[in-house]
């Protein structure tokens, strides 16, 4: 299985931001597409970082009463994981597994093609070894192989 299996069952949608936006906004915009996070492209559509609900608590601890009005660019995280739509399913959950992370923003050519989360690759994986699972019994009981 592939990313881009992901991305077709599940949509990959995403909140996107831009790095001039304030963090009150794109909060906003996080909180009501009850997501973790936002992804942040500049005005190309080039990837450049992540806004999680982790950063803009971060953001509190460090700015204090003046985090709403600062832009995004100056609390979003700029080191992120990202994968291609051709990767395997597995390397992607290896990859997030590894960072410690349950967002990985699908990227081709530097623009963002979708998001994917532990959830919709768990739950791929759990639906493919449901399949094998079932042609491993109707080969084992000889049902359709004669």
């Amino acid at each position: 299985m592939k990313i881009r299996d992901a991305l077709k069952r599940d949509g990959g949608a995403a909140v996107t931001v831009s790095p001039d936006e304030s963090v009150a906004e794109a909060a906003r915009r996080i909180d009501e597409a009850g997501k973790g996070l936002a992804v942040v492209l500049d005005k190309e559509g080039v990837l450049l970082g992540i806004l999680s609900v982790i950063d803009i608590n971060r953001g509190i601890a460090r700015h204090g009463a003046r985090l709403p009005e600062l832009p995004v660019r100056e609390v979003m995280n700029p080191k992120f994981c990202a994968c291609a739509s051709d990767d395997a399913v597995e390397a992607a959950l290896e990859r997030m597994t590894e960072a410690g992370i349950r967002h990985l923003p699908v990227v081709e050519a530097g623009r963002l093609r979708g998001l994917v989360t532990l959830h919709d690759l768990l739950r791929l994986r759990f639906d493919e070894a449901q399949v094998e699972g079932e042609e491993l019994r109707r080969y084992f009981f000889g049902a359709g192989y004669h």
